[in-house]
């Protein structure tokens, strides 16, 4: 190098070779025969402010992946950059939570995948090592802690790979709330948590002892099969006798008459005593119209903070009915857009239910999906959130209903049971 910026392009190539290497990048190895190792050169690059300043010099080492041939030596590209669609669903995530977002610069960042295939690499000119002119980089990115993990099983000298492996892992554990992994989660909850009643002594039954606190209960079914019915009986049951009810009511479906009703139905006490208890169950739900995703997002981060500041510490349920109805009217409940905001409340609501012991249920409706067949409004959106789902259907001839399992920690799948819904 002979320009006036040598010294500060010698020192982004140095900065660069270290970061490298301390991400054991590749091993070097001896060249198998049959084999012809890739060439490398460097990309030099002035990064700029905003302001048009100069910020700091960048070196980047690559591979000559032009000299090889499409569909010899390799079938597919990639290019690790971000959508521009992607970084304005962030933003809009982040000013839906009311979070504040931090830039940052990752160093030496790698496209996350796996290879097949091995790959060789000269050395790079001016970083040969003496003695190992002959010799190339062999492609070894860990990647994969637990695959490592694996391979040290295989080797007794590796002791000290694994207890470092080990404090990896530990570190990274910690960092994920307990709700992320939901089957221990669910299963270490059994412990703790108690059952709410749902109204109706089969379902009770038929769920081992009713709705669990720290659980997200999802009820699907088509808008005959009585969700808003089981969701009115569980908001008196509950609010008769546990604590406070939040009842977020997507279509106008809470009624203080139907309410009364059930009430009415299930007791067997005075006209005076009957009246004492409505008036008791009326004072513990709270009902609040929710005609949106946006409106339901401003509503579940007030009663977070309320549950923090233990100004809402008596709430014991939280019913929305229904959810799926909230995105349809601005996204269609489709597209990547959709299917974060889904995503989204999903996890928030999982963690509501979590860390404040309460039990949330939500009805969803039944939509077509491919092949003619019914699926849940929601689809795969909710895959990877911890939560029960259930299925509620009523029969044509007769006034029975009917609940089967399509999701639960500790149910099989397709389990069910039959009862008369009032």
């Amino acid at each position: 190098m002979s320009s006036h910026d040598a010294p500060f392009w010698r020192e982004a190539i140095d900065d660069e070779i270290h970061s490298i290497l301390s991400n054991n990048t590749w091993i070097l190895s001896d060249l198998p025969p049959g084999c012809k190792p890739i060439g490398c050169r460097w990309i030099f690059r002035k990064k700029m402010k905003s302001d048009g300043t100069l910020d700091k010099y960048k070196a980047r080492l690559v591979d000559k992946g032009f000299t090889q041939l499409k569909d010899i030596d390799y079938f597919d590209t990639f290019a690790p950059v971000a959508w521009m669609t992607s970084i304005h669903l962030l933003i809009a995530l982040a000013t839906i939570h009311g979070l504040v977002i931090h830039q940052m610069d990752v160093k030496t960042a790698f496209l996350n995948g796996n290879l097949d295939e091995e790959v060789f690499m000269k050395q790079p000119e001016g970083f040969v090592i003496p003695g190992q002119e002959r010799k190339v980089f062999e492609d070894f990115l860990l990647h994969d802690l637990y695959v490592l993990v694996i391979s040290t099983e295989q080797h007794h000298n590796s002791e000290r790979l694994k207890e470092g492996i080990t404090q990896v892992l530990t570190i990274i554990n910690k960092q994920h709330q307990p709700w992320v992994d939901g089957q221990d989660l669910l299963d270490d909850a059994l412990q703790n948590k108690r059952f709410l009643p749902t109204g109706c002594k089969s379902i009770d039954t038929f769920l081992l002892g009713g709705l669990r606190e720290g659980y997200l209960t999802e009820l699907v079914g088509t808008s005959s099969s009585g969700k808003t019915q089981i969701c009115l009986q569980a908001a008196s049951a509950v609010a008769k006798s546990w604590g406070k009810i939040v009842f977020l009511d997507s279509g106008n479906s809470f009624s203080p008459k139907r309410v009364s009703q059930i009430i009415t139905q299930t007791s067997d006490l005075s006209a005076y005593e009957v009246d004492k208890g409505l008036q008791q169950v009326m004072n513990n739900i709270v009902c609040l119209s929710v005609f949106d995703i946006f409106t339901l997002f401003e509503v579940l981060h007030q009663l977070k903070n309320n549950l923090r500041s233990q100004i809402d510490q008596h709430i014991r349920m939280v019913i929305i009915d229904s959810i799926s109805s909230l995105i349809t009217p601005i996204l269609g409940g489709g597209g990547a857009h959709g299917h974060a905001l889904m995503v989204s409340v999903g996890f928030l609501l999982k963690r509501l239910a979590h860390e404040h012991d309460i039990s949330i249920l939500v009805t969803n409706h039944m939509v077509v999906g491919e092949g003619g067949t019914s699926k849940p409004a929601l689809g795969e959106s909710w895959r990877s959130i911890p939560h029960v789902r259930l299925l509620l259907s009523r029969g044509h001839i007769r006034n029975i209903s009917s609940m089967s399992v399509l999701r639960h920690p500790h149910m099989a799948t397709g389990d069910r049971v039959e009862f008369e819904l009032q």
